[in-house]
Parts: structure tokens; sequence; C-alpha cells
């Protein structure tokens, strides 16, 4: 009786492992095409307005994130000294 319950115990732990990695995989797939949809509107984008335009909108972003987030050090920084 034991020797049942653990095998069927093993069968379902086996079971519950195969179904973790087939979610982990399609959670991986998602995330692939979701990607592949982002390069295709970054593709279609520059089709249409062209590279410069768009590398140069891409550069101006990436500044403006990176003054953001220089900002958002800075301040952290001087309550951490305030904070001493």
């Amino acid at each position: 009786m034991v020797a049942k319950t653990v095998m069927v115990y093993s069968r379902q732990v086996i079971m519950i492992g195969h179904l973790i990695l087939k979610m982990q995989s399609m959670l991986m797939l998602t995330e692939a095409n979701g990607m592949f949809s982002v390069e295709m509107d970054y593709q279609r984008t520059k089709a249409v307005l062209g590279s410069d335009v768009v590398q140069s909108a891409v550069g101006t972003a990436r500044q403006r994130e990176q003054a953001i987030e220089e900002q958002r050090y800075a301040v952290r920084r001087k309550h951490d000294r305030g904070a001493k």
C-alpha cells in the first residue's frame, strides 16, 4: 500500500515537473514573439520615417532617460549624505 502511494506520488511529481517546463517554454515563446513584434514595429518605423530620423529620436530618448536617471541618483546621493 505504501509502495503504491509512493509510486503515485512520484508520477505526480514528474507530471508537475513536465507542466512547469511546458509553462516556462510557453512563457519564453511569448516573450520572444513580443520582442519580434517590437523589432518589426521598429523596422516599419525606420522604413516610413527614415533611418536618420528614427536614430535621432532614439538618441534623444536615451539622453532624456539618462538625464532623469542622473537626477534620481543625485537626489539619492543627497539624501544619503544627509542621513550620515
